[in-house]
């Protein structure tokens, strides 16, 4: 590792992993920091799907930051490979939301009207319909809406190429260096401290995910965990060709024919413990909707935690106060499906202080006082 360097991002989770190539393609010196293995928190975790959906509740500008960055995948992912030579699974899939009663039904078409005027494609299914697109599917389904453009990646092999991507782009990639703090000189961030000495650089990029909050009490954002558990069964001989989901329950399909059953979001701060009732609950609601997964081999249990802001949305963008310090984090349920995206933010920023994606109301001013906001 070098003394100096342009660029210093801090976390090699698929977002750090990301930003940090992108800036190291923009010509700069760039080192990550990861304080364990790269990938080896969330981004190895999480089920790796790509799910822009609207809802009443979700601001438009997420959405658009969501669709924008789900879009960019297709390319983002050839990139990778055409950099690195590595193969991992990346599908367009289509994603089936299914609902059984009556009232499921309701719901569900209320949260189909809401998807068209937002401008992402969705389509209606009766059951015979929906069991004709995924045969699996159990008899009890009265209707469906199908995502076209919803989709998967192997995150944890992704996340392990953009770190490779990284190396070949000539970052220097730092694993088990745990970052201690920030070092700041006249409002100005000049490196970072960590267990083993100072790391200098102009720019420093936060996405220490859950940790995130936790660098320096100078520079504190109110990111905490929540822990997401899941599970994952051989499902056979059962053909599965779409992301499911239903009431409690959703399965992600793998092309080395695994099945990725979740998840949970639990706020119990950094607890990583995996429940039996919970993961049996998990398995139970998603066999409700794929019956023939009750004979699936059980092969694994885990938890993860997501970053989570308190309004669930990331923080991206230029801290208030220090300048040369910028937050990549709080990405919550979406961080896979979020990193081309904050990745080509950042690095505009970084450019030029400015960016066409959406992402003024991720800014840390919507957590700042009054006084601060000034």
């Amino acid at each position: 590792m070098q003394s100096g360097y342009d660029a210093i991002v801090i976390g090699g989770g698929i977002i750090g992993c990301s930003v940090a190539w992108r800036l190291a393609l923009s010509g700069r010196k760039v080192v990550l920091l990861e304080r364990g293995r790269v990938g080896g928190e969330a981004s190895s975790a999480a089920g790796g799907i790509f799910i822009p959906e609207a809802a009443p509740e979700l601001s438009p500008d997420l959405l658009r930051f969501w669709d924008t960055s789900n879009q960019m995948y297709p390319s983002f992912v050839e990139e990778v490979r055409a950099t690195t030579g590595e193969a991992f699974e990346f599908r367009v899939s289509g994603r089936l939301v299914v609902a059984f009663t009556d009232e499921d039904v309701v719901r569900l078409r209320e949260r189909f009207e809401f998807q068209a005027p937002s401008g992402i494609r969705a389509e209606w299914l009766s059951g015979t319909d929906a069991r004709a697109a995924e045969p699996s599917l159990s008899p009890d389904v009265q209707a469906a809406i199908f995502f076209p453009d919803h989709g998967l990646v192997d995150n944890p092999r992704l996340t392990h190429a953009l770190g490779s991507a990284l190396h070949r782009t000539g970052g220097d990639l730092v694993e088990n260096c745990l970052v201690t703090g920030l070092l700041i000189r006249e409002g100005q961030v000049t490196g970072v401290t960590t267990a083993t000495g100072e790391v200098h650089g102009s720019i420093v990029v936060n996405c220490a995910g859950s940790w995130s909050g936790l660098v320096d009490s100078r520079a504190k954002q109110p990111v905490r965990p929540a822990k997401g558990q899941m599970l994952a069964v051989d499902r056979g001989s059962l053909p599965l060709n779409h992301l499911v989901a239903g009431p409690g329950g959703s399965a992600v399909p793998r092309a080395d024919g695994r099945t990725l059953i979740g998840a949970t979001i639990d706020d119990v701060g950094f607890d990583k413990d995996v429940i039996a009732g919970a993961i049996a609950g998990l398995f139970q609601r998603t066999a409700r909707i794929l019956p023939s997964l009750e004979q699936a081999r059980f092969l694994d249990a885990w938890a993860g935690l997501r970053p989570m802001c308190p309004d669930h949305q990331p923080l991206i963008g230029a801290d208030l106060e220090i300048d040369g310090l910028y937050w990549a984090t709080g990405h919550f349920t979406m961080g896979i499906l979020s990193a081309p995206a904050t990745a080509k933010a950042i690095t505009e920023l970084v450019d030029s202080g400015r960016t066409a994606l959406p992402i003024a109301g991720f800014s840390a001013r919507r957590f700042a006082s009054p006084t601060e906001a000034r």
